[in-house]
């Protein structure tokens, strides 16, 4: 078990590569939280990236340390999607909600009690979706006015009919202002006439070489703008809800396989791009030695800034735990114990790079009926998505 843990790290290293818009980057996968592994337990609205994975480092009750891993994939984006429109894409149904959003999880994680191998399976997807800002729309329309242009240099490079860079010019700014959707505005007119000043003091380019150069010195612009509007897709404000379930399997010889099972629903507001406030309703049912149900209910506050994020959060739970017992004439009985117990957090996660992340939990763990452990945990993960995605035109 774990030479393949290492293999799989391995390999998910060897493939990471950029991630794709809004992320708050601390994992808190259904398959983690099914197996009460949880950098965070409220969960939160993260990006809908093909392929992404989390490695989380804790300590034994010897001072061991431990790697523990899961997978996270959208199983829609693994295929090329052609026909589906820019406008489907930024604003679907309910059910394509769900389709672009369905994520499937996976995660090992070794019990430091028993030893035992635990393995979660996950599936959590949006409902609804909040709103675009303004500022999406605004960088989307200056993408457009930017493709625009760009096709009308295109299109004089490849046309013989001018003879001096000034008539191709020319042409190219009479096309923008009568025959182009969306309208240009003035000043994108203003800072082409600017590039071509610039460009036509080297005397040595041919028209064709002209409009080549022109058609280069926006290259740069776009593509940073598109990398803006990645970033900005998912950024969405107001309100938005998502659904999660999950189920942990023990595949250490000798065990019952099915131990427990568990569904959330989250509901996320985000004040800003930047502030949102998260609640999450989750019930937990286990199976084997003992037989519990865990009702929770938390609360969170994250902040976003552009190299970190930072989260507040805390969950209550009222359990209700049966254990097999004996009595003092040592019959064999079933003890209820229930309770209310808490669990809060605090999240760190400072971004190293594009595409990797560092997160640091700690906070105080809930009570366990069963098990004896200490209150609080310390969690340190790096978090980061494996192959990512282009900006789409619209159709």
């Amino acid at each position: 078990m774990r030479n393949a843990n290492r293999l799989l790290v391995l390999i998910a290293l060897f493939f990471c590569s950029g991630l794709f818009s809004q992320d708050l980057r601390i994992p808190n996968t259904p398959a983690f939280s099914i197996l009460d592994y949880e950098p965070a337990s409220v969960m939160r609205p993260t990006s809908t990236k093909k392929l992404s994975t989390d490695l989380l480092n804790s300590f034994d009750q010897e001072g061991h340390l431990l790697m523990n891993m899961g997978l996270e994939v959208t199983p829609y984006w693994l295929k090329s999607r052609s026909k589906l429109t820019r406008e489907e894409y930024l604003n679907p149904g309910t059910f394509q909600t769900i389709l672009q959003t369905l994520s499937l999880s996976a995660a090992t994680v070794k019990d430091t009690v028993n030893g035992n191998n635990n393995l979660g399976l996950g599936l959590r997807f949006e409902i609804v979706k909040g709103a675009l800002s303004n500022q999406f729309k605004i960088a989307e329309n200056e993408m457009l006015q930017l493709e625009t242009i760009n096709s009308i240099i295109v299109n004089a490079k490849t046309d013989d009919s001018f003879d001096t860079k000034d008539k191709a010019l020319e042409s190219i700014i009479n096309w923008l202002k009568e025959n182009t959707i969306p309208k240009i505005d003035e000043s994108q007119i203003t800072d082409l006439k600017q590039r071509a000043d610039n460009l036509k003091k080297n005397s040595s380019l041919s028209v064709s070489a002209f409009c080549e150069a022109l058609e280069v010195s926006y290259q740069q612009e776009r593509k940073e703008l598109a990398n803006r509007i990645i970033e900005m897709e998912n950024k969405r404000t107001g309100f938005s809800l998502e659904a999660a379930a999950a189920s942990k399997f023990i595949n250490t010889t000798g065990n019952q396989a099915f131990q427990k099972m568990g569904f959330w629903i989250n509901a996320n507001y985000y004040i800003t791009e930047k502030d949102a406030w998260t609640a999450t309703g989750r019930i937990m049912t286990s199976t084997g030695d003992t037989t519990s149900v865990n009702s929770d209910l938390g609360f969170s506050y994250i902040r976003l800034e552009k190299d970190f994020n930072i989260s507040l959060e805390s969950m209550i739970r009222w359990y209700r735990t049966e254990i097999p017992d004996l009595n003092s004439n040592g019959d064999p009985i079933i003890r209820l114990e229930k309770n209310f117990t808490y669990r809060i957090a605090a999240q760190f996660s400072y971004t190293v790079a594009e595409d990797i992340s560092l997160n640091l939990s700690i906070g105080k763990e809930f009570d366990d009926p069963v098990l004896s452990k200490t209150a609080f945990f310390s969690i340190l993960g790096v978090n980061y998505a494996i192959f990512n995605r282009q900006f789409q035109k619209s159709n």
